[in-house]
């Protein structure tokens, strides 16, 4: 098991520091400047094979092209994909730049779908790692803006959310973020956004845990077990998927107050943290024999498994986490140990949405204002729209990642196009 993880730690660093060699000047439109890599899935077999559904559904049918005047959110499937009736390689070729903060493997993931769907749609993805510099961000968000490029596919900075916005807003270009809203006073979305209900996701992740606990550990008494929700506070997102799973720990055992959040503002989000504040809430309540872990990105669900493994808790404790490009290596590596359930992330259900909507926008077949917007949610000035998931395991991820790959989804790309 040790071996396993020390090997992963190598590949998911190497992965980084690829993504690293991004530099922080933007690059000419229409060269990407940064690999991505996405995680081919594997299979195994594990106990626990149930998988909580959220929002997931199977692919829709064909988008049929929006009639003059028609709303083009119509033409919008179950990703979101945009039919306009307009053939992409009619026109001209559009640059579109994708750029985030860090290299973490879903935003690599994410990346190597976008740059596939660059022949599929007629654009150039321009790559741009900040190496978690938002000065940097932001300063060459304007610079891209200078250079003439057609619109960006982002991650907005959840602890500078208005400003990253107003940088965004001040080129007039269209821009999709992934995953991070932008809230008024009141909570309502500011910003078009394709991500999931992150309170769902933890509500999700915790259901997964009390139906399948047993077949790990039996009937053992509920009152000595507790929770872990390891959390980014100053990430709204971060902070409500683990808001989610207390409130479906809550839900479960009434009166069971076993809740011990473990915060990573007191270092990153990394792996080490982590493993330091993971192992600290362990040792310091000797009471709990079995725990329920729930990171919500896989460095925290990397460390999570190194604490439980240094306190020699690893055969009572259950790590369940969003996310799946470490966690499917695992598995394809054999590995059957206590990181037994996650969200597992597909890219094409994120990039396919957020290229098409720009590509739309700056097309003006839809403004920002209609994008998606039978799908917006009550006071949302913009919509979150919000891709399909379930809680997979060792024996139930392969199927979700192939029903909503590319190749799954090519058939009917093509043939919306070509109406």
């Amino acid at each position: 098991m040790k071996k396993v993880i020390a090997l992963l730690i190598v590949i998911v660093m190497a992965a980084a520091l690829v993504a690293c060699n991004g530099g922080s000047e933007p690059a000419s439109p229409g060269a990407s400047t940064a690999p991505g890599a996405s995680t081919a899935p594997g299979a195994s077999t594990a106990p626990g094979a149930s998988a909580a559904p959220g929002a997931s559904a199977a692919p829709g049918a064909s988008a049929a092209p929006v009639p003059a005047g028609g709303n083009p959110s119509d033409a919008a499937n179950i990703l979101g994909f945009f039919a306009d009736g307009v053939d992409p390689h009619s026109r001209e070729t559009l640059d579109i730049v994708y750029s985030y903060m860090l290299p973490l493997p879903m935003m690599l993931a994410v990346g190597s779908a976008i740059r596939e769907l660059q022949s599929v749609f007629n654009f150039n993805m321009i790559e741009y790692n900040a190496n978690n510099d938002l000065d940097a961000f932001i300063q060459n968000v304007q610079l891209y803006a200078d250079q003439g490029v057609h619109g960006f596919v982002t991650i907005i900075e959840p602890t500078a959310t208005h400003r990253v916005m107003e940088i965004f807003d001040a080129t007039g270009l269209p821009y999709v973020s992934l995953l991070n809203v932008v809230r008024d006073d009141q909570g309502h979305n500011l910003v078009p956004v394709v991500g999931m209900d992150d309170i769902s996701i933890g509500n999700d992740l915790t259901s997964w845990f009390f139906d399948n606990y047993k077949s790990y550990w039996g009937d053992v008494n509920v009152d000595t077990m507790g929770l872990i929700p390891v959390t980014f506070s100053l990430n709204i997102g971060l902070n409500a998927r683990a808001e989610g799973c207390i409130q479906e720990w809550n839900r479960r055992l009434p009166g069971n107050n076993n809740i011990f959040a473990a915060d990573g503002v007191t270092g990153g989000l990394n792996e080490e943290t982590a493993y330091d504040i993971v192992s600290a809430q362990m040792a310091a309540h000797p009471e709990i024999e079995h725990w329920l872990i729930t990171a919500p990105l896989e460095a925290y669900a990397l460390g999570s498994v190194r604490a439980t493994e240094h306190l020699g808790k690893e055969d009572s404790t259950l790590v369940c986490s969003f996310g799946s490009d470490a966690l499917v290596a695992y598995w394809d590596s054999g590995y059957n140990g206590n990181w037994a359930a996650c969200v597992p992330i597909a890219p094409y259900m994120y990039a396919i949405p957020m290229v098409t909507a720009v590509i739309a926008m700056h097309n003006g077949s839809v403004d920002r204002d209609a994008l998606w917007s039978q799908f917006r949610a009550s006071g949302d000035v913009n919509t979150m729209f919000r891709v399909p998931y379930e809680v997979a395991t060792q024996s139930t991820h392969k199927e979700f990642m192939a029903r909503y790959s590319l190749e799954a989804w090519r058939d009917e790309i093509v043939n919306a196009l070509s109406k």
